[in-house]
């Protein structure tokens, strides 16, 4: 029962997003990154995923091919 509680205490941690979650285009993709990367490094929920920077680049030049299949595919407008 106490590992099912530190569980959840754990995933409640992914709502507390950090400051610059809150202003990045990709949040809606990520959620603020991986709560384990975040925490691991300093034991702390309120650092930034250490791979943030990976992931916007990746984001940025996926975003706008993906967009164009869905369009494609009549997926989207």
């Amino acid at each position: 029962m106490a590992r099912r509680a530190r569980r959840r205490q754990f995933a409640e941690h992914k709502r507390e997003p950090h400051p610059e979650c809150a202003v990045c285009r990709f949040q809606a993709i990520c959620h603020g990154g991986c709560p384990n990367n975040r925490h691991a490094p300093h034991g702390r929920f309120g650092d930034l995923d250490p791979l943030c920077a990976g992931y916007k680049m990746i984001f940025a030049k996926s975003i706008a091919p993906l967009t164009r299949d869905l369009r494609r595919l009549g997926a989207i407008r």
